[in-house]
């Protein structure tokens, strides 16, 4: 059974709508939402490293204009800086997830 990309591209549009936060690139401001908040960790020789604090996720449409963000990116949340180190396409392709690391 094929997902029904209409289908999950709503339930985007409605859980950014119920937990709207703004994300400022490129000195825009974007509407997206915060998914989960913790760490994702990468193997190194020095043990795990944490990749991500914050999981933010943004619909494509948000971009259709200008290019997305891309990994390296900075943005701001809430006056908190963040760079991208990760950056993927739901299965929709309705939005974009984006995996943030906060700049010290």
């Amino acid at each position: 059974m094929a997902i029904d990309t209409d289908i999950l591209a709503a339930d985007l549009d409605l859980l950014v709508a119920d937990l709207p936060v703004t994300v400022t690139f490129g000195g825009t401001d974007y509407t997206g939402t915060i998914g989960e908040i913790g760490q994702e960790t990468e193997m190194m020789e020095s043990g795990y490293m944490p990749q991500a604090d914050v999981e933010l996720i943004v619909a494509q449409s948000e971009f259709a204009l200008v290019t997305a963000p891309a990994v390296n990116d900075k943005i701001t949340i809430d006056s908190v800086s963040y760079r991208i180190t990760r950056k993927d396409i739901d299965q929709s392709a309705a939005g974009f997830r984006f995996l943030l690391k906060k700049v010290k």
